[in-house]
């Protein structure tokens, strides 16, 4: 298993995030909440040694001005979010998912039905149970797999 370096969102670090997190296995993969996904997206893409990335509600473009550049080859990447978030969906971060997806060899896009942002953050009205349980179990066997 790997280490995981998590960066949270733009709401801090809320004990939703915090439980989160304390359900991670020990063992670095960059992850982002949202805002977070920035750092976490860029570490991964530009820090010799990522060993993957786990990019939650936000994802950045591989191509254009806001680039951090090409995804490098054996990094994989999971992206996550909901399929009716406005911000996700509205703002183009599902397009640069899907870029990703499109040009990364080992990289998913998991989409869940709703249009909460924060849905998997037990302490915001905005948590779906169901939704963060599947996330939960996609994240464990991506990192079990790294």
């Amino acid at each position: 298993m790997a280490d995981v370096l998590l960066f949270h969102h733009a709401q801090g670090m809320t004990p939703g995030i915090t439980a989160f997190a304390d359900e991670l296995p020990t063992e670095l993969v960059y992850a982002g909440f949202s805002f977070g996904v920035t750092i976490a997206q860029q570490l991964a893409q530009t820090r010799p040694g990522a060993r993957g990335a786990l990019l939650f509600y936000s994802c950045i473009p591989i191509s254009g001005e806001w680039a951090f550049g090409p995804w490098p080859d054996g990094v994989p990447v999971q992206i996550h979010g909901a399929d009716h978030d406005p911000i996700f969906v509205d703002e183009g971060d599902i397009d640069a998912a899907r870029e990703i997806v499109a040009t990364v060899h080992d990289a998913e896009l998991f989409l869940y039905p709703g249009d909460q942002h924060y849905f998997a953050d037990s302490s915001l009205p905005s948590y779906d149970p169901d939704a963060t349980a599947l996330l939960m179990t996609r994240v464990l066997d991506f990192l079990g797999r790294i």
